[in-house]
C-alpha cells in the first residue's frame, strides 16, 4: 500500500512494505551527522524494535531522515542532499548504521538496498557493511505541523544561548513532569526561558514582541537536543531562524532542513514570576566572576559534603568551609551596605549558575523569604545590556 510522506517541503511515495531498492551516494560527513540527530531520538532499550530504526527516504536527490523515541514524545526529521540513483525508503537500526558510517573514510559512501539488507559501501576503498532492514510499515506515523499554522520566529543563536543559561537549573527527575525540563514564555513584549528543581532556579528574559502571549514546558531531554540541534546546524546561526509552531498536542521547532516535534505536557509549570517576586532584596555584592569561582573551588576542597559559607561583611565577601580534613579561606575586598551575616551553600550550585554566565563580574544579592536560615542567593551578571536579563537564584543549606 503506497506511503505518502511530506515533511520539510519534500513529498515521497513509495510502497513502504517492499521498499524502493534504495541506492544512492552520499559524502561521508553529511550522513554521520544526519543520523547523529536521527540516534539522539532512539532510545538505548526501545520497547519495540522497530523504534531503534531511523527511516531514510530519497528522492529528488534529498535524503531525508526521521526518527523518534519510543512514545514519540520527541521525533526529528532532517534532511541533505545527495545524488539518487534510485529512490526508495528503508528501515534500519539508527546506532548500527551511524556506528558504521562513522567508521568509512571521508568522502563519498553508497547505500544500497538488496533482498532486505542495506549495503554501506566506501568509494574508492574495499570497506563494506551490510545491514538487515526492517518494516517500514511497522513505523508508526510521527507528529506534522498543520500548514495553517502561524509560527514564531525567533533568532536561533539566542534561543540556544537561553537555553544554555537554564540548563544547570532543569530538573532531571522524570517523576516530576512539571519541572522535567525548560519553560519557554512570550508575554507579549519579552521572550523568557526558565528552569527550576527546587535547590535552584534559573531565568534568562530577552526583548521580543508577539501578538499573543505562549506558554510552553519544553521537556529536559528535548530542551538539550534542540540546542544541540541549533549549535550543529551548518547554517550560520548568527542570522538563521527558528521556526516554533504548535499544533495540538504537539510543538515544533524548525531549523533549516531540521524540524524536532515536542510533545507537549499536560502540567502547569510553577509560577516562577512569584518565586522572583517573593525573594525581596535590597544589598548587594559586586565580585569578579572568575574571581569568585576561584575561591568557591578553593573552599571546595576543605568541604565537607559540599557545604561552603559565604561571609557577607561591610569591606569583604570570604568564602570558607571546613570538615574533619581541615579547612580552606579565601577573602576578597567588596562595598557591601547590607547587614552582615553567613550563607551556607552548595558549592556545585554557585558554581553551576557562575560557568553558565558570561560576563566579567556579577552582582551576589541575598534575598529576604521570611526565614533567616532560608534566604536565598540571587546572581546576576554585571552587564550594559539592556534588553535582557538573567536571575541564577539558589537556595541555602541551614548552617
Amino acid at each position: 500500500m503506497p506511503n505518502h510522506i511530506q515533511s520539510l517541503g519534500y513529498a515521497l511515495d513509495c510502497d513502504t512494505r517492499k521498499g524502493g531498492f534504495v541506492d544512492i551516494t552520499i559524502a561521508q560527513r553529511d550522513l554521520a551527522r544526519l543520523l547523529a540527530k536521527a540516534v539522539a531520538m532512539t532510545s538505548d532499550k526501545p520497547k519495540k524494535p522497530i523504534m531503534a530504526c531511523v527511516i531514510l527516504d530519497a528522492k529528488n536527490n534529498l535524503l531525508l531522515a526521521k526518527a523518534a523515541d519510543d512514545d514519540i514524545t520527541m521525533s526529528v526529521t532532517t534532511r541533505t542532499s545527495c545524488e539518487v540513483a534510485k529512490p526508495g525508503i528503508v528501515a534500519v537500526n539508527a546506532k548500527d548504521l551511524y556506528a558504521r558510517v562513522q567508521l568509512h573514510a571521508a568522502g563519498p559512501v553508497r547505500l544500497v538496498e538488496r533482498a532486505g539488507k542495506l549495503e554501506v559501501i566506501g568509494i574508492g576503498t574495499k570497506r563494506k557493511h551490510v545491514l538487515t532492514t526492517a518494516l517500514v510499515d511497522d513505523y508508526p506515523l510521527l507528529p506534522e505541523p498543520a500548514k495553517s499554522s502561524a509560527p514564531i520566529r525567533v533568532v536561533s543563536r539566542s534561543l540556544a544561548r537561553m537555553l544554555s543559561h537554564v540548563e544547570y537549573a532543569m530538573c532531571d527527575d522524570s517523576t516530576r513532569p512539571n519541572v522535567n525540563g525548560a519553560a519557554v514564555e512570550f508575554d507579549g513584549k519579552m521572550m523568557h526561558v526558565i528552569a527550576l528543581d527546587g535547590r535552584v532556579m534559573a531565568h534568562i528574559g530577552s526583548e521580543f514582541a508577539t501578538d499573543a502571549p505562549l506558554k510552553l514546558l519544553v521537556q529536559r531531554q528535548a530542551a538539550i537536543q534542540l540546542r544541540k540541534i541549533i549549535e550543529a546546524s551548518r547554517t550560520d546561526i548568527e542570522s538563521s531562524n527558528t521556526d516554533i509552531e504548535v499544533d495540538g498536542a504537539n510543538m515544533f521547532f524548525t531549523i533549516a532542513a531540521t524540524r524536532l516535534s515536542v510533545k507537549r505536557m499536560s502540567v502547569e509549570f510553577p509560577d516562577w514570576r512569584m518565586v522572583l517576586s517573593s525573594c525581596n532584596h535590597t544589598a548587594s555584592v559586586d565580585v569578579g566572576r572568575a574571581k569568585l569561582i576561584d575561591m568557591v573551588r578553593s573552599a571546595d576542597v576543605a568541604a565537607k559534603e559540599n557545604f561552603i559559607m559565604l561571609d557577607f561583611a561591610p569591606t569583604l565577601l570570604r568564602v570558607w568551609a571546613e570538615s574533619d580534613t581541615g579547612e580552606s579561606s579565601d577573602d576578597v575586598p567588596v562595598t557591601y551596605d547590607g547587614k552582615a551575616f553567613p550563607l551556607g551553600l552548595t558549592s556545585k550550585l554557585i558554581l553551576d549558575v557562575l560557568n553558565a554566565l558570561e560576563s566579567d563580574s556579577v552582582r551576589l544579592f541575598v534575598g529576604s523569604s521570611g526565614d533567616p536560615g532560608l534566604d536565598p542567593l540571587i546572581v546576576r551578571p554585571v552587564t550594559d545590556k539592556t534588553d535582557e536579563i538573567f536571575d541564577g537564584l539558589i537556595m541555602p543549606r541551614r548552617v
